[in-house]
């Protein structure tokens, strides 16, 4: 039975005022990346479609990410819980009703509250990806599902695995890597190297990044140096390179680097992009599950990575290395985006045992002036760097 509904008041604001902003934080990261996003327009489509469960589910997880804008330990509110509750018991009805035939927007449903529980039980967490699983595979598979649901899953499998380690619906990507040597690099990227921040040229020059991870740092060049960004109607940021090609569905398949076992220097970079995307163009933290997961793996990476400063491989790295070490740490800021959390101070005293060589903050902007930078991340982190290295 389909019942009517009128969403919360502020959640109906939200839906009319900007469709293509609900997470506007990580928008530019889907851009730079030239990925479908699929959870700001396609997401309100789904959430008012003809089904309270998709409203239900994909409220409660609005009203999560509200709520720990303001208060992050805030765990789930009686507003999310209610929507949570009433999403359940829709769901568990049309389940009842056609196990054999879920549709495809109830499978995203599944997958919000997935997503919900993340937070709070785990083990419940990985029940419902298991439940999605076994009916996705019932069905004939993901490729019989539907464009938007199929891409919403991949997407959140691909950042899920690389958090834990664990997939359900996907494999590593094993697609081939682009030629990547020097002469190649500067007869393809000549005109545009002069565009990108001069920290990556050597990287670039010297071959040492795959042209699908440079077309990136081109894309992420063209929003870092524009005053002001114009888009189209659909949204899509005009001018912006290498861009003429169908989206890719996943960030993996943009950057396959991501789905790297180890800690590759591509998948570093390509994380600390994923995260600048989110820091660096706005004051809120990062709450996207591509940011979330790739500031606490990076962080992890970055801690375990071990490398010789003096070694002549890694003479055009190490800046590089700083730059997204101060990237990860940026990404560990409170809900106010004025200060760092424990985990943010706890990189910082890291980086500098690391980097003993780096005194005093001119040294840092220094560095840094060579990379995606900017006032407001040098005010999150000046003080607290000078704090703790007094």
């Amino acid at each position: 039975m389909l019942v009517t509904v009128i969403p919360d008041g502020w959640i109906l604001a939200l839906i009319l005022a900007d469709p293509q902003m609900i997470v506007p934080n990580v928008q530019l990261a889907f851009q730079v990346f030239h990925v479908r996003n699929t959870h700001n327009y396609e997401f309100l489509q789904w959430m008012t479609r003809a089904t309270t469960s998709g409203y239900h589910a994909g409220a409660a997880g609005l009203q999560l990410l509200y709520d720990q804008q303001i208060s992050p330990s805030c765990g789930q509110t009686r507003v999310c819980l209610s929507h949570k509750g009433k999403a359940l018991e829709i769901l568990r009805q049309t389940l009842t009703t056609a196990p054999k035939s879920v549709p495809d927007d109830e499978l995203l449903v599944i997958l919000s509250l997935a997503t919900v529980q993340r937070t709070v039980d785990m083990k419940v967490h990985r029940y419902h990806l298991e439940a999605l699983a076994n009916i996705v595979t019932a069905q004939g598979g993901l490729d019989l599902v539907a464009e938007h649901p199929r891409c919403t899953i991949l997407q959140f499998d691909s950042w899920w695995s690389l958090s834990t380690g664990l997939r359900y619906f996907s494999s590593r990507q094993s697609l081939a890597q682009p030629d990547c040597s020097s002469g190649t690099m500067l007869a393809h990227f000549r005109h545009q190297l002069k565009d990108i921040p001069e920290g990556f040229h050597c990287l670039i020059v010297d071959g040492k990044l795959s042209t699908n991870l440079v077309e990136i740092l081109c894309r992420l060049a063209f929003v870092y140096r524009s005053s002001k960004l114009k888009r189209d109607a659909s949204g899509d940021i005009i001018g912006m390179p290498y861009t003429d090609r169908p989206v890719w569905r996943t960030f993996q398949e943009a950057c396959p680097a991501l789905d790297a076992a180890d800690a590759s220097k591509e998948k570093l970079l390509a994380m600390a992009i994923v995260i600048y995307c989110g820091v660096g163009f706005d004051s809120a933290p990062v709450s996207s599950n591509a940011g979330l997961a790739s500031g606490t793996e990076l962080s992890r990476m970055l801690l375990q990575y071990v490398w010789e400063p003096d070694s002549r491989d890694e003479v055009s790295w190490v800046s590089c290395l700083f730059w997204m070490w101060m990237v990860a740490i940026s990404s560990w800021q409170t809900s106010s985006g004025r200060g760092l959390l424990p985990r943010g101070v706890e990189l910082l005293l890291t980086l500098q045992r690391r980097f003993e060589r780096i005194k005093g903050w001119n040294a840092v902007e220094d560095i840094l002036a060579a990379f995606p930078w900017n006032e407001r991340l040098t005010t999150l982190c000046k003080a607290e760097f000078e704090r703790v290295r007094s």
